[in-house]
């Protein structure tokens, strides 16, 4: 596995994670479909990265 994919794969994850507790710890009993559209969410910040052609870790443009 090559340094950008995996960077990427860190950068969904802690998304991902940082969503989820936080809808978690907000809101305990909140419901499946809840929890879902959070996780969905956490996605949007790590695709406007990658979709950043000035990024240098892992934008579309990026040389690395």
């Amino acid at each position: 596995m090559n340094s950008k994919l995996l960077a990427a794969i860190n950068s969904y994850g802690r998304s991902a994670f940082v969503c989820l507790a936080t809808v978690y710890v907000t809101n305990p009993t909140g419901s499946f479909d809840d929890i879902w559209k959070a996780f969905l969410v956490a996605f949007a910040a790590p695709i406007l990265r990658a979709l950043n052609p000035d990024d240098p870790a892992f934008g579309i443009g990026s040389k690395e």
